[in-house]
């Protein structure tokens, strides 16, 4: 049994959870200045999502933080893409909630793995799947996360630092896209810790119509509240 699982690890490409941070436009800063270099790139383990939840139990002994985004999937393989071949790799869309343990901003600081403070069990709540066809252009969605009904977080594609085909293109200098791969972009300005019986509701919106949505209580294991 433990032999044939091993075996079975080589014969398939295995999909991967590709996330950014500092993805959102800081409007003091010049745009020329905040493209400089790449994206910071880390990686989500697909082995924490949880689809369309109505609750999500986080465990944690730190405070854990919220981050709404929009996400998307690679339908078919790719290396070295170039920003214009980058879209005809994107299967569909989603939208999603990383969850962060706060210790990673002290980790940072220690040199230590972002995936320590990632990667928990939930940390990664999925909506239901968008087709490709429906979205007109996916740097124009907006982006909004309500907890207890309080806007904390509300954004445009449009002020990412680098678009969905940089993103891709930028990637897959690094490592070998492959079908099922699903990119986290990053999030916007306003991300704070949760507490315990908070209600999140996120949303992803084109013009008036809202593609998909979130809407879940948080349930705390072994997570301090920030408040406490």
């Amino acid at each position: 049994m433990s032999k044939a699982i091993f075996d079975g690890l080589f014969k398939r490409s295995h999909p991967k959870g590709i996330a950014f941070a500092f993805s959102y436009r800081n409007p003091a800063i010049p745009i020329e200045e905040q493209r400089k270099g790449r994206p910071t790139i880390f990686f989500k383990q697909l082995s924490t999502m949880t689809k369309d939840p109505h609750e999500v139990k986080l465990y944690s002994t730190f405070p854990v933080k919220y981050e709404v985004e929009l996400g998307f999937m690679i339908n078919r393989p790719g290396r070295n893409l170039t920003p214009e071949e980058a879209l005809y790799h994107v299967g569909g869309y989603f939208l999603l909630i990383d969850f962060t343990a706060t210790e990673l901003f002290n980790a940072r600081q220690r040199g230590e793995a972002w995936c320590i403070y990632k990667n928990d069990d939930n940390y990664f709540p999925i909506s239901s799947f968008i087709e490709k066809e429906k979205i007109k252009n996916p740097d124009d969605l907006d982006l909004e996360l309500r907890i207890n009904g309080e806007v904390k977080q509300k954004a445009n594609t449009s002020e990412l630092i680098w678009n969905i085909p940089d993103l891709i293109s930028q990637t897959s200098k690094y490592v070998t896209l492959n079908e099922g791969d699903l990119f986290l972009t990053g999030t916007p300005a306003g991300a704070d810790v949760v507490n315990q019986g908070d209600r999140l509701y996120a949303t992803l919106t084109q013009g008036n119509e809202i593609l998909a949505d979130l809407n879940f209580t948080v349930k705390l294991d072994g997570s301090k509240p920030h408040n406490v």
